[in-house]
């Protein structure tokens, strides 16, 4: 890591204290193995194909395992994807409670979060339908409102389509 603030590949945020998807994965995992241990492997495989959509050529150390990474991924959009997920396993009091914990915000979590999944390039699709996304462009490096994949399979403004 060259001193740079590593950005998150799905909401373009920077992570100032950066843990790691892996280190989310295994606090996730041993929480639910005790109520639902057949769930684990099927987590091992979701979590697994998920990170290798956010791979980034920067590195950024985890304050928590100490290990430097490539997946670029936020604990906010890390736990929000793993709630998804489980809201197919899950009863409404166990993803209640998966939030006391995990929450990082999402407390108050909308009822269409579990239809989100997230691809390469941070680009959110949505049911059949993108969904427009807000951050700082992959070209000219301004915040906009509206950034859309561009040919390359970068985020960019509407200046630098």
């Amino acid at each position: 890591m060259n001193g740079e603030i590593p950005v998150c590949m799905v909401c373009l945020e920077p992570m100032s204290n950066f843990i790691c998807p892996d280190c989310l994965y295994n606090a996730v995992q041993q929480w639910f193995w005790k109520f639902r241990p057949e769930l684990v492997e099927r987590f091992r495989d979701f979590h697994r194909s998920f990170v290798k959509t956010v791979v980034s050529h920067k590195t950024a150390i985890c304050i928590v395992c100490k290990k430097e990474y490539y997946h670029m991924l936020c604990p906010y959009d890390y736990i929000r994807e793993v709630y998804s997920w489980l809201y197919e396993f899950l009863p409404k009091e166990r993803l209640r409670e998966f939030l006391n914990i995990f929450g990082f915000g999402l407390r108050k979590i909308d009822e269409n979060i579990r239809h989100w999944r997230f691809y390469k390039n941070g680009t959110k699709i949505s049911i059949g339908k993108l969904i427009s996304d807000m951050g700082i462009c992959e070209n000219c490096e301004n915040f906009s409102e509206h950034l859309k994949s561009d040919i390359s399979n970068r985020m960019v403004c509407e200046n630098c389509r």
